[in-house]
C-alpha cells in the first residue's frame, strides 16, 4: 500500500512538473515571438531578479519545509505566515530596485516595481507547491500550476492581441503567478497566514545552509555567464544559452523529483527500505529522462531546431554531446541528494554543492579558454561525471553507517564533524552537484 501509494505520488508530481514547464515554456515562446531583440533580452534580466528572488525565499522556507513533514501536517499556518513576511521583504527590495532602475529605464524599472508588488501573491503560489510535496498532498500542487496555465493563456492571449510590450508582458506572467497563489490561501483557509518570522527560528539550522548552496550555485552561473562571454564572445553564450533552453524541461522535472524525494524520506527518515528505494527509483526515473532528453537534442532535425532557437541553432548543435552527457550524470545524482536530504544530512550535502560549484567554475574557465564553448560544455561534464560518482560514494558510506536520523531540534548549526551515533554522514571535501 504504501508502495502503491508513494507511486502514484510521484506520477501527479511528475504531471504537475509537466505542466510547470508548459507555463514556462509558454512565457518564453510569447516573449520570443512578442518582442524585440532588445527587449527580449530585458525579459530575461528580470526574469533572472525574479528567479534570485524566488531562490532566496526557497532556501529560507521552501526547501526546509520539506523536512518538517509533522509541522506540515499539524498546521502549516506558521509556514505560511512566514513565506508571506519573507516575500514582503524581498518584495520590497525589488521594489527599491525598480525605483533605481527607472532613470536607466523606465520598462525594466516598472517592471521590477510590479514584480515586488505581487511577490507575496507569486510566492503563495510556489511555496503552496512545497507544502503539498510535504503534506504528501502533490495534487494541490497541480491544482496551483493548472490554475496558473489557464490564467497565463487568458493574460497572453490578450498581450498577443494588443500587441503589446515589455510592462504588459510581465504584468500578465507575474500576476496569473499572483492570483493563482490565492488558491493556497484556500487550500489552508483555516490556518491563518499572518505575517510573522517565528517559524524561521526553527529551522534556521537549514535555511543557512541552503542559502550558502543557493548562492554558491547562482553566483557559479553568474560567472560561468560573464566567463564565456568575456573569453568566447557573445555568440558562444548564446549557443550555451541555446543548450540551456533545450535542456531546461529536464531540469525543472528534476528539481520537482528532487523535492518529492525529500519529502518522502523525511516523513520516515529512519525507514532504510524506504530511502533506499527512493534512491533507487529516483535515479532510474531521472536516469530514463535525462537519457530520453539527451537523445532528443541528438535526433533533432535542423528544420526543428531552427524554429525553436533561429540563428541560435547553428552554435547550439555542436554542443549537444557533451549536454546530452552532462544531462545523464544529472540524472544519476537525483535519487541519491533527495534520500540524503531526506535523511536530514543537511551539512555534508551543503558542502558537497558548495565545493562542486566552485570546481565546475573553475572547469568552464578552463574549458572556454582551449575551445570556447565546446571546451566548456566537455569540462563541465566531465567533472559532473566525477561529481556523481562522488555522491554515490558518499551515500553509499552513509547507509553504511545507517543509523537514527537526528531530531530536526538536534542539527548542530556548526560546521565540525558528525558523529556517526547522529545518523549523518562526516562532512568530506568531495565534489558533488546540486
Amino acid at each position: 500500500m504504501g508502495r502503491s501509494a508513494a507511486g502514484r505520488r510521484l506520477s501527479v508530481v511528475a504531471t504537475d512538473q509537466a505542466v510547470s514547464a508548459a507555463s514556462s515554456l509558454l512565457v518564453t515562446l510569447i516573449a520570443a515571438q512578442l518582442l524585440d531583440v532588445a527587449s527580449f533580452g530585458l525579459f530575461g534580466l528580470i526574469f533572472i531578479c525574479f528567479v534570485a528572488a524566488q531562490g532566496v525565499i526557497r532556501a529560507w522556507v521552501g526547501e526546509p519545509t520539506l523536512l518538517h513533514h509533522d509541522d506540515a501536517l499539524a498546521g502549516p499556518g506558521p509556514m505560511l505566515s512566514a513565506a508571506v513576511a519573507l516575500a514582503a521583504f524581498v518584495g520590497v527590495v525589488l521594489a527599491l530596485a525598480g525605483a533605481a532602475t527607472w532613470a536607466w529605464h523606465a520598462e525594466v524599472g516598472l517592471s521590477l516595481l510590479i514584480l515586488g508588488a505581487l511577490m507575496p501573491g507569486l510566492t503563495l503560489q510556489d511555496y503552496g507547491r512545497f507544502l503539498g510535496f510535504a503534506r504528501h498532498e502533490p495534487e494541490r500542487a497541480l491544482a496551483l500550476d493548472l490554475l496558473r496555465v489557464l490564467l497565463l493563456v487568458i493574460g497572453a492571449a490578450w498581450v498577443w492581441w494588443a500587441d503589446a510590450g515589455l510592462v504588459p508582458l510581465v504584468l500578465v506572467w507575474s500576476g496569473s503567478g499572483a492570483v493563482a497563489g490565492l488558491l493556497t490561501l484556500v487550500h489552508h483557509r483555516t490556518h491563518l497566514a499572518v505575517p510573522s518570522v517565528r517559524w524561521l527560528r526553527s529551522t534556521w539550522t537549514f535555511s543557512w545552509r541552503y542559502m550558502l548552496s543557493f548562492a554558491a550555485t547562482q553566483g557559479s552561473a553568474l560567472a560561468t555567464t560573464i566567463a564565456i562571454a568575456g573569453i568566447a564572445g557573445a555568440a558562444d553564450l548564446g549557443a550555451v544559452r541555446g543548450v540551456l533552453l533545450l535542456t531546461g524541461l529536464f531540469t525543472m522535472v528534476q528539481a520537482a523529483f528532487m523535492a518529492a524525494g525529500v519529502a518522502e524520506v523525511a516523513a520516515a527518515p529512519d525507514d532504510r527500505e524506504l530511502v533506499r528505494r527512493q534512491a533507487r527509483r529516483g535515479t532510474v526515473l531521472m536516469g530514463v529522462i535525462a537519457a530520453a532528453n539527451g537523445a532528443v537534442l541528438l535526433a533533432l532535425p535542423d528544420g526543428v531546431g531552427e524554429l525553436i532557437l533561429g540563428d541560435t541553432w547553428a552554435g547550439a548543435r555542436t554542443l549537444f554531446w557533451p549536454a546530452a552527457l552532462h544531462l545523464v550524470a544529472l540524472g544519476m545524482i537525483t535519487g541519491v541528494r533527495s534520500a540524503l536530504m531526506g535523511r536530514r544530512a543537511i551539512r555534508v550535502t551543503m558542502v558537497i554543492d558548495v565545493v562542486s560549484t566552485t570546481a565546475m567554475l573553475a572547469a568552464v574557465i578552463v574549458g572556454v579558454s582551449v575551445n570556447g564553448a565546446l571546451g566548456a560544455w566537455w569540462a563541465l561534464a566531465c567533472l559532473q561525471v566525477v561529481v556523481a560518482v562522488v555522491w554515490w560514494l558518499v551515500y553509499l558510506a552513509h547507509m553504511r553507517r545507517f543509523a537514527p536520523a537526528p531530531p530536526l531540534e538536534a542539527v548542530p548549526d556548526d560546521l565540525t564533524e558528525a558523529r556517526p551515533d547522529r545518523g549523518e554522514p562526516a562532512m568530506t571535501s568531495s565534489m558533488g552537484d546540486h
